[in-house]
């Protein structure tokens, strides 16, 4: 499934981070509380990984 960031923003009632904008990393599939990543636990846990187009300023998540 294939969302904009604007997308994102309208479903969560509030504005994605600045660094979810600016760094591919932020959308990176690594949930270790060491790298910070928590968003990325929800996503994973339910058994999706996420590929970021930040000139497209959108992601997309598919089960591996």
């Amino acid at each position: 499934v294939r969302f904009t960031f604007s997308e994102i923003e309208a479903l969560l009632g509030r504005p994605l981070p600045a660094s979810a904008h600016k760094f591919s990393a932020w959308w990176g599939n690594e949930s270790s509380r060491k790298a910070g990543h928590t968003q990325a636990r929800a996503w994973l846990l339910a058994g999706f990984e996420a590929r970021v187009s930040l000139k497209q300023r959108a992601v997309e998540f598919h089960r591996p």
